[in-house]
């Protein structure tokens, strides 16, 4: 927590020694208006929006996220991410109610075979925060997997666990399997170990890649003990979802370092958020900071058009811009590809570099819109 935050904080949390604890964090969560109001200035509209969106969007927050609100700035780019706004429950008709690329569901859906070489496990549908955007924060029937994702359930059951091993162990081709949820860092350390161990011991399995949002809204829970295992278990990749500087605090730092430092390799995804990150300045910032800590940026991803999210979405023209902008004040290893998830998959958004190819040259454009030209190799087949 930065200093900053602490004056704002509840004077009941200010002396607890838990307050490092990420298991006191997740049962501490903030779920209502009351709760939440102990810690900010609310707007009448987010009290209504928090108030009316209970029941068909989840709301949880991390007492550590909140710490991190402005809580006099209504346009705080922590609190528009986490908070409900009014727009949230307008629907329009070219949002998707579930949103999911195709491939083949295996384990209760537990397990989604997507890509020729990589598999997808969700483990956990609990997350430590419900980022509004996100199409997870959708509350669905436990009962029946309906109005929204069936993965929307609580842990990885036993069965549901061997069926799983049981598909990868039939399918040599995936070499890798991303875990992802929910939060995936939520469960605890055995059953990490557990799930780890058990994924590596499937002989066609070269790779992990672990999903996760706790650096940003629960650095505590990278423990040495956690950093231990995924040492244990190498190579394990993780991918840290964080959109804006202001999360990068001295909490988010020293998890990342006791993560490089215990071997594992970090990459960083960003969802590009209309007023919130859309600025060349912010993610210029942003993607040179997570560099310099070691954390690779890796994606910026197209607000996905799922239910009530509308507000969040730049147009992919504006996003274009940015992507080419960031191109002359970052490194190459700081900037990261800018793709649209789409029902087929992740597809990379490029402004157009080729112009024109012949058998001699290639006409290609810059980010400053200069065109070169570049002589294409001519192969000649001997007689």
């Amino acid at each position: 927590m930065n200093d900053a935050s602490l004056s704002r904080l509840p004077q009941s949390f200010l002396s607890l020694p838990q307050w490092n604890d990420w298991q006191w964090q997740v049962l501490n969560q903030i779920r209502s208006v009351a709760d939440l109001d102990r810690w900010i200035s609310l707007s009448v509209e987010e009290k209504r929006a928090v108030q009316n969106s209970a029941g068909r969007f989840q709301f949880a927050l991390t007492p550590y996220w909140v710490s991190l609100m402005d809580p006099d700035d209504f346009f705080c780019p922590i609190r528009r991410q986490s908070i409900p706004m009014d727009e949230e429950l307008r629907v329009h008709p070219y949002e998707a109610s579930d949103f999911k690329a195709s491939g083949i569901r295996a384990a209760n859906g537990r397990l989604h075979h997507s890509a020729a070489d990589r598999a997808e496990l969700f483990v956990h549908s609990q997350c430590a925060v419900y980022c509004r955007y996100c199409p997870q924060r959708k509350v669905t029937d436990a009962a029946t997997g309906e109005s929204g994702s069936r993965l929307n359930f609580a842990t990885l059951t036993d069965p549901e666990w061997q069926e799983a091993l049981l598909y990868l162990e039939k399918h040599p081709q995936i070499r890798e399997v991303v875990i992802t949820g929910g939060e995936p860092l939520l469960l605890n350390d055995e059953i990490l170990r557990r799930i780890f161990s058990g994924l590596k011991a499937v002989p066609s399995i070269r790779t992990l890649r672990i999903e996760t949002r706790v650096l940003s809204v629960l650095p505590q829970r990278i423990t040495p003990e956690l950093a231990r295992i995924l040492k244990a278990v190498q190579p394990v990749y993780l991918v840290a979802h964080v959109n804006h500087p202001r999360e990068m605090t001295r909490e988010f730092c020293e998890a990342a370092r006791l993560l490089s430092e215990h071997d594992v390799p970090l990459a960083a995804e960003t969802v590009l958020l209309k007023e919130i990150n859309d600025k060349t300045a912010v993610l210029s910032e942003l993607f040179f900071s997570l560099y310099e800590k070691k954390v690779r940026p890796y994606r910026l991803r197209h607000c996905i058009p799922s239910q009530g999210t509308d507000h969040f979405r730049t147009s992919i023209a504006a996003g274009l811009r940015l992507i080419e902008s960031l191109r002359s004040s970052l490194p190459g290893l700081a900037l990261p590809e800018y793709v649209a998830e789409t029902l087929g998959g992740k597809i990379p958004l490029r402004t157009e570099s080729v112009l024109s190819r012949s058998r001699k040259r290639v006409l290609l454009r810059n980010h400053e819109g200069k065109v070169f030209v570049y002589p294409e190799k001519v192969f000649q087949v001997s007689s």
